[in-house]
């Protein structure tokens, strides 16, 4: 049984509602009568596993699975990818009552730099490696900070109103909530009715390190730069790409931080996988060139 099986098969937790407040300022940042924009695309991955999760967006409307035939899907990958790609298989599944097993073949080792060791020393581990299977680092989140987390993923992605309302959370909860705001990472909340685990887990993922990025001030020696730089420079995965994102927001919003960030995102780059899908290489791709601008 691997390790999302053994995730998946606990009760879910409900979670106390510790904090109304926060609750209520992310609700209040929707317009009276509610937000009627459309919302702007969120990038999916393109690895693997979101290439079957995304047939099975397409498939199961129509002709959902059986549990009494169903058997666990094997996903086989010419390298080494993401393990939260195959966190949200198991989300997947598990939201759709099937056993959140999966049957991995990997073709070919990884070659060239090791997508599962950090490129340097990091503060806070999110995966460590079993060989070649990814096992989380890091215990559940409170599940308090959890749903916070949840909620906010659950607004409609408008990059903008997005980083405030993350700002008013990170304002609430304090530096102390920095690793459940990382072990949200990769101990997902259930999957909302009728949304995917493709569009939920890297949502997710985004919405913790958006709270994380503003959880203190400040840049050297900050937490928040630990954190991130935690996120960016450890084992890869789709949270690696999330930390692009936000180290990209930080340093267009905060130009005097970006050299630093410029330098951080040159040094993830050359530790590049040989083989398999990595997000965070596009995604840097597409930052770095923000970054280096706003440094001047």
């Amino acid at each position: 049984m691997g390790w999302w099986s053994r995730l998946f098969s606990k009760t879910p937790e409900v979670a106390p509602r510790q904090e109304p407040a926060i609750e209520e300022a992310v609700a209040s940042s929707v317009p009276d009568g509610g937000d009627e924009r459309i919302p702007a695309p969120f990038p999916e991955p393109g690895d693997a596993a979101a290439d079957l999760l995304r047939a099975w967006r397409s498939d199961w409307p129509a002709r959902p699975p059986d549990p009494a035939t169903w058997a666990p899907p094997r996903l086989v990958l010419a390298a080494l990818e993401a393990p939260s790609g195959q966190l949200a298989v198991a989300l997947q599944l598990a939201a759709q009552g099937l056993p959140p097993d999966i049957d991995v073949t990997l073709q070919s080792p990884p070659q060239g730099a090791d997508p599962r060791v950090p490129v340097s020393e990091v503060d806070h581990l999110l995966w460590r490696y079993e060989g070649l299977q990814a096992v989380p680092a890091l215990p559940p989140p409170d599940p308090a900070i959890a749903a916070l987390v949840a909620a906010l993923a659950a607004q409609p992605w408008h990059p903008q109103d997005n980083w405030a309302q993350a700002a008013q959370v990170a304002g609430r909860l304090g530096p102390a909530a920095v690793p459940h705001l990382l072990a949200a990472m990769i101990h997902p909340s259930s999957l909302p009715a009728g949304t995917s685990a493709l569009e939920w887990l890297p949502r997710l993922q985004v919405a913790a390190a958006q709270v994380v990025a503003q959880i203190d001030t400040g840049w050297d020696g900050s937490l928040r730069r630990s954190a991130l730089r935690s996120l960016l420079l450890g084992p890869a995965d789709w949270t690696t790409a999330a930390a692009v994102d936000v180290l990209a927001r930080i340093a267009r919003d905060e130009p005097e931080h970006a050299q630093d960030i410029g330098r951080l995102f040159e040094h993830r780059a050359r530790h590049r996988c040989a083989l398999g899908h990595w997000d965070w290489v596009d995604r840097l791709a597409q930052a770095w060139p923000a970054a280096s601008a706003s440094g001047g």
